[in-house]
């Protein structure tokens, strides 16, 4: 039996014998404090006597309902203790004895409402009732609702029956088809109309009843039932719950309210005017004084607090401009400014128990304008003294919570030093706000982390404990009960567990000062922190917090797993043995222990409630019975998946129904084996039964490979014979190996296309903000916090700067020995994109490239899932023809269109230059193939501009010219190659016995950007017999807009090759570089090897194989054979689609943008009084080369421009 609650049923007598004595007044608002303790939102004893405000009389004498005889008593109270303990066989026979009890009970409804002794029947029968004896209980009711809401009883029994046929009235919406009735066509007996009735009964009386002890509950009741709230949620229980009100529950413990917990619900159009008029109604006839008298009010607040929040659900901002609604009438200046009433009222209830909770609602929902001014007003100047204040503490996080990222910021830098105040007064609340809420703007959490380190001491271990007030001496003796009980009164504790849970979902820092703290613990503290009731939950969150936390659990995991059998029967450190699955989710070498540990001692566990609770969370009934079933979920594959030796049985089946008998086979390989002089093809048809005797590679099942032992010429087999060799291997293998390999232990073959699709999906979350923020920081670029600040990271989205030694204990770049899985590999990529410059940033401008766009991601993407190599032409036929004919359309460009003219991609710029010289040598000196540079005592040599690139210096060091056989040309002022001085050089060189056969001009210089002269260069090397080569990687693209391919690119068709990088100037993603050549032919002959394994050229000869011997194809398609390079990426794709997309007029619009941009910069620098302009004006290409200098004067001050030009450099916005 219920015990029952005699403190408030004294008082009720003592009420009634003071109105019997004629002490009480009519108006029920002098009521002593005694009948005001105890309300749900404050626990302060509180005096204030409203009536001095406001004087409303009551709706009158509450009638008397009669009393239950003894015997009626008796039956009701005998019944209340069987529903109670609900030990009936079945539902059936409980639903018999409530329908024999609602027999009973019919027409004393009432009096069981208002029975001290009854009156829990009457809820607990409401809570089991079906909908249509909710309707009976309704129609009982209606017309006393008034009434019973005022008595201590009646007034929960009406509570119960608004929630509980709340929910009926969406049903009857749905059963009727309509989402939303209208009021008119509702029947006289739905729920929905009762509701209606009912609202009506307290609309004359909502003054008077907002500070009723009892009533008041029942309104709030009505008003969440009316507007769709959430009945059971967190934030509407601690609206309508009292503190002193007896929780009636169900022994079943099923929920009453299934489904309705944390959803809205679907409410008709009449609710809503219900709801509209009776919030008008308390604000009605009320001024502002009388109602700012409530707002402290210990009954009426609660009220005030759910009005206003539902006012501004259902109006929004429009609730500010309304000068009927109680936030304007709480607040009529507008804004409320310092001075203003207003802002006097609100700095009143900020620091008082009850008021203090109707400004958080204030703070929490009031328009932006507002909010502003209040934060202006009452909090920024106050920040550290509303912390320390144990009630404004509690509306100051609410301020916090909606504070900006610069306001925020400056609160941190406000609230630092108070830190160790704070944590002395244990107001770790706002701390945990702090924390929380630097996470979600982000705000440099660092200086939290060094104040609370201070604040908590050095020690990890002690800091950690002090922090949670661990004390190994204080619970020593008690028992579960009364450490429960302590616990739950301990509200500090509550909230240091709070504040460290936390700091666990912030990366850095603020996690290592808990995470430390817990790995110092010696194995008696942390087990003594399991099994405390609120530290518990910070272990736990440990090892169930988002983010890179695979070192930590590795650490922690083993330790906790050797104190499983003393946590497993506690009934707090279970959950801490619960949570070792989700700890262990990419361990599962770890997880793997935790049952053998679980599995022996199985009597003991299932002697006790935790003990069964972690057996069943852990399946042991499956790991007993089905150990595979058991290790595959535990390792995350799907159920029902096959494992892969189980697959391969299967297909090793399948094949032995399709093979012919054993004999059959005999007389096969009888007939097949090779006779005496058969030539290689032949041979490979006649396999051996040992496959290593094979020449070829054959792979079968689970990639286990069998190697051929020798390579051997296959040029002569013919397209036929070829396709015989894959089943003449199958069927071979099949014969030799009855018994396949089993896979390795441990792997497994998933669908690799949903591996794809989730993995790159889930990358594609990442990716997209990371570009996102890009573009949504290019709009703060003129401000200037593109620049660093001192104590903290870049303000833009460029790049988080670390100097190198601290990035690599940031990034922590360690191998595993056991693989990371999906979200491993999402932690990776999430920090790299986290340390990564970011060049989708507009503050990105490096040296001679740039960003990427959409185009160029997805042909990226397209190039990785093909993942093929450009070889030769049967291993990527398609990528081979698209960049044959992509080469040759940007040739076209630049003039080179012969019957033999294209383009081959290679590394980079870089190689395109090296490449093009091997080209050179090995044409005009075909006998440095093979002899190499000293062939006929030459002494070769080659020509660049002054401002060429070093990559051709860096070239003959490769090739074996030497450094000082790269002679560098004088430039003019432009910083162009000068044609006189290179004619002046190349006799100067042969006459002392050097031999000239290259020359490099650049279109694009790496400084100026200047673009040498090609026609007048390509007529000396004509006259004196010289490789032309044009290195436009930089500056090539300019050949898509004509009129700057007529001013700069003049005479490029005469050059023998042309290096150009579209990754450069056109947003194809890095690396994507061609070499153009007048002839191919050149380039084949220069760089073709006899490789048979591989080439199977019909222009190859069958003579000794030297390069000598080699024939010119006709149309070279095995691509390899024209670069340095074997392994080669389809490069070429991501320039074809990234053309095809945006198409050679996209390219010009854009590369003629871009030059006219450089031109505008190129004359605000050149206006500018404090620098000097170094390029021409416009510029010759991309490049803006200026100088600081103070009042435009340089006065020879060489160093010190050297010493800012290198400042600028260290800066982490330039990327160069």
């Amino acid at each position: 039996m219920p015990k029952e609650h005699r403190k408030r049923g004294r008082r009720e007598e003592q009420k009634r014998k003071r109105e019997q004595e004629g002490d009480y007044p009519v108006s029920k608002r002098q009521r002593s404090d005694e009948d005001q303790k105890g309300e749900n939102f404050v626990d302060d004893d509180f005096s204030y006597d409203a009536a001095e405000h406001i004087a409303i009389a009551g709706p009158g004498e509450i009638p008397f309902y009669g009393l239950l005889d003894d015997e009626e008593q008796e039956y009701f109270k005998r019944a209340d203790t069987m529903l109670e303990l609900d030990q009936f066989s079945d539902a059936e026979q409980r639903d018999l004895f409530l329908a024999n009890i609602y027999q009973e009970a019919s027409g004393k409804e009432l009096k069981i409402a208002n029975s001290q002794s009854c009156s829990r029947l009457m809820e607990r029968l409401i809570l089991l009732s079906t909908p249509e004896q909710l309707k009976a209980l309704f129609e009982k009711f209606s017309g006393h609702f008034l009434n019973l809401a005022q008595h201590r009883f009646a007034s929960h029994c009406c509570e119960t029956l608004f929630l509980q046929a709340a929910p009926v009235v969406g049903e009857e919406s749905l059963a009727s088809g309509k989402a939303k009735p209208d009021s008119e066509t509702k029947e006289p007996n739905s729920v929905e109309r009762m509701f209606l009735d009912a609202s009506e009964e307290f609309e004359t009386h909502l003054g008077y009843l907002m500070t009723d002890t009892f009533a008041s509950h029942t309104i709030r009741v009505l008003l969440v039932v009316l507007s769709g709230r959430p009945l059971v949620d967190a934030q509407t229980t601690s609206l309508l719950q009292s503190k002193k009100k007896e929780n009636i529950k169900l022994a079943s413990g099923e929920n009453p309210l299934p489904g309705l917990d944390t959803v809205e619900r679907i409410v008709p159009n009449s609710f809503d005017v219900a709801l509209d008029r009776i919030m008008k109604g308390i604000v009605a006839g009320m001024d502002t004084t009388s109602l700012r008298a409530l707002a402290s009010h210990p009954i009426a607040n609660p009220l005030l607090q759910l009005v206003l929040d539902l006012e501004f659900r259902q109006s929004g901002k429009s609730n500010a401009k309304d000068t009927t609604s109680l936030f304007r009438k709480m607040l009529p200046d507008n804004p409320p400014e310092e001075g203003t009433e207003s802002a006097s009222f609100f700095s009143g209830i900020l620091y008082d128990p009850i008021g203090s909770r109707l400004s958080e609602v204030l703070v929490t929902n009031s328009p932006g304008k507002t909010f502003k001014v209040l934060y202006q007003t009452l909090f920024r100047k106050r920040l550290p003294s509303l912390a320390k204040n144990e009630t404004a503490s509690y509306v100051l996080v609410k301020a916090l919570e909606r504070l900006n990222r610069e306001d925020l910021r400056e609160a941190v830098t406000e609230l630092c030093p108070q830190i160790q105040l704070l944590v002395d007064r244990s107001r770790t609340s706002v701390i945990k706000c702090l924390v929380g809420r630097c996470q979600v703007r982000g705000v440099d959490s660092h200086p939290l982390a060094v104040a609370l380190e201070e604040a908590y001491g050095q020690n990890p271990q002690g800091k950690l404990k002090r922090m949670l007030r661990l004390d190994p001496v204080e619970n020593e003796n008690l028992s579960q009960e009364r450490r429960k009980q302590i616990d739950h009164q301990d509200a500090t504790k509550a909230h240091a567990s709070l504040l460290a849970q936390s700091m666990l979902e912030v990366p850095g820092p603020l996690r290592e000062l808990i995470t430390e703290g817990i790995l110092a613990m010696e194995n008696p503290d942390l087990l003594l922190m399991a099994k405390d009731r609120s530290a518990t939950h910070v272990l736990q969150k440990s090892l169930t917090c988002t983010g890179d936390t695979a070192k930590y659990r590795r650490m922690i995991m083993p330790r906790l797993i050797t104190l499983t059998l003393d946590l497993v029967t506690d009934p707090v450190g279970s959950h801490v043995v619960d949570a070792y699955w989700q700890g262990s989710k990419d361990l599962s070498f770890l997880r793997e222990k935790v049952p053998e540990r679980l599995l022996q001692h199985e009597a003991s566990l299932r002697d006790s409630v935790p003990g069964r609770a972690v057996w069943r969370n852990w399946k042991m009934d499956m790991y007993k019975t089905r150990l595979t079933d058991w290790m595959r979920e535990a390792k995350g594959r799907i159920e029902g998946t096959k494992t892969g030796i189980e697959l391969a049985r299967e297909r090793y089946a399948t094949r032995k129904q399709h093979q012919p008998s054993r004999e059959k086979q005999g007389q096969a390989r009888a007939s097949e084996r090779p006779a005496a002089g058969t030539n290689a093809a032949e041979q490979i048809t006649t396999m051996t039964t040992n496959p290593s005797e094979t020449i070829c590679h054959a792979a079968i099942d689970y990639d286990y490979d069998f190697h051929s032992s020798t390579y051997q010429r296959c040029s002569s087999i013919s397209l036929a014979e070829a396709l015989k060799i894959p089943i003449l291997l199958s069927r071979n293998m099949s014969e030799t190996h009855t018994d396949l390999p089993e896979r390795p232990k441990g792997q497994q073959f998933p669908d690799r296309a949903v591996e794809v699709s989730n993995l790159v999906n889930a990358v594609q979350e990442l990716l997209v903000p990371f570009i996102r923020s890009a573009d949504e920081d290019a709009a703060a670029k003129e401000t200037g916090h593109g620049l660093s600040r001192e104590g903290g990271g870049p303000r833009t989205a460029l790049v988080e700067y670390h100097n190198p030694q601290k990035l690599s204990r940031l990034l922590d770049p360690q191998v595993p020995h056991e693989g990371v899985g999906h979200d491993g590999f999402l932690r990776l990529v999430e920090k790299v994109l986290q340390y990564s410059v970011n060049t989708w940033d507009q503050g990105f401008m490096p040296k001679l490239y740039a960003s990427t766009d959409a185009p160029g991601v997805a042909s990226d993407l397209v190039l990785s899932v093909l993942n093929t190599n450009l070889h030769v032409y049967d291993a990527s036929p398609a990528l081979t023809i698209i960049e044959k004919a992509t080469g040759r359309a940007l040739a076209s460009l630049f003039g080179l269109t012969g019957p033999h003219a294209g383009g081959i991609s290679v590394q980079g710029g870089s190689a395109s230059n090296t490449t093009s010289i091997v080209v050179a040598r090995n044409t005009l000196f075909p006998e440095t193939k093979t002899l190499g540079n000293a062939a006929s005592s030459r002494s070769l040599v080659l020509f660049t501009s002054a401002h060429g690139h070093y990559s051709i210096e860096k070239a003959a060091q490769m090739l074996g010219f030497g450094s000082e056989a790269v002679i560098a040309v004088p430039t003019d002022r432009f910083g162009r190659m000068d044609p006189s001085a290179l004619e002046s050089l190349i006799h100067k060189a042969r006459e002392n016995g050097r031999t000239p056969f290259y020359v490099n001009v650049t279109c694009g210089t790496t400084v100026l950007g200047s673009y040498d002269p090609v026609r007048a260069l390509s007529k000396i090397c004509r006259a004196y017999k010289l490789w032309l080569h044009v290195d436009a990687s930089w500056g090539g693209p300019a050949i898509f807009s004509s009129d700057l391919a007529k001013e700069k690119l003049d005479g490029s068709h005469l050059a023998e090759s042309i290096a150009i990088n579209p990754h450069k100037m056109m947003g194809v993603p890095v690396t994507c570089s061609f070499l153009l050549g007048a002839d191919l032919r050149q380039f084949h002959q220069a760089n073709t090897l006899p490789a048979s394994y591989l080439f199977h050229n019909d222009a190859e000869s069958e003579g000794e194989g030297h390069a000598s011997s080699i024939r010119q194809p006709s149309e070279i398609y095995d691509l390899a054979d024209l670069t340095l390079q074997c392994g080669r990426r389809g490069d070429a794709l991501k320039l074809y689609l990234s053309w095809c997309y945006h198409g050679s007029s996209g390219y010009r619009t854009q590369i003629e943008h871009a030059f006219s941009m450089a031109a505008y910069f190129a004359s605000i620098v050149a206006a500018h009084v404090d620098l000097v302009l170094v390029s021409e004006n416009p510029p010759p290409c991309l490049q803006v080369c200026f100088f600081y200098a103070k009042a435009g004067e340089m006065k020879g001050k060489g160093e010190e421009n050297t010493r800012v030009t290198r400042k600028v450099g260290e800066l982490p916005e330039v990327c160069g």
